[in-house]
């Protein structure tokens, strides 16, 4: 059992389904680190995807207020379910800067000021493409940190649970 362990959150399933895991990894006294990464540039992407021919409408202070509405959500969402579970968690928002690397990284750092025995993050279920221009949040973690990564899938929906158990 480990004491202190860090889960990635950005309100996915995936994310959600690690606090699951962090759940049975984590001592009766031990702390879960929640960590928000504050990457206001990928909350853009999602934006900029989404919009009419990739022109923005919108200035930088509507992202960020935007990303603080979700955040505070988010927050609302993952410490009623680290409740649920029993967990003593505390919740962490890493705000990007420039120069400081990436979502990633931060988070490495922060987990290492921290003494984190652990990293668990949610698996990307993104595309490929978007995946190989922008790179993978997972995928930087398992190849560049020191401490264990745990890459958490989502939680399987209703139909590929039946599925599997037909296969069985």
């Amino acid at each position: 059992m480990m004491n202190r362990v860090v889960v990635a959150i950005n309100g996915s399933p995936a994310c959600m389904q690690a606090l699951d895991v962090a759940a049975k990894m984590i001592a009766p006294s031990g702390t879960v680190l929640c960590v928000d990464v504050e990457d206001i540039m990928a909350f853009y992407r999602e934006y900029a995807v989404d919009s009419y021919e990739g022109e923005m409408a919108e200035d930088a202070e509507f992202f960020r207020n935007e990303w603080n509405k979700e955040a505070r959500k988010i927050k609302e969402d993952v410490l009623h379910k680290a409740s649920d579970l029993h967990l003593a968690a505390e919740w962490h928002i890493l705000k990007l800067k420039p120069g400081q690397g990436g979502p990633a990284e931060a988070l490495y750092k922060f987990a290492q000021r921290e003494k984190a025995e652990a990293i668990l993050v949610g698996q990307h279920r993104g595309s490929h493409l978007i995946e190989g221009l922008l790179g993978s949040f997972p995928r930087w973690l398992v190849t560049h940190s020191a401490l264990p990564v745990v890459v958490v899938p989502p939680p399987q929906s209703k139909e590929a649970r039946a599925a599997e158990g037909q296969n069985a």
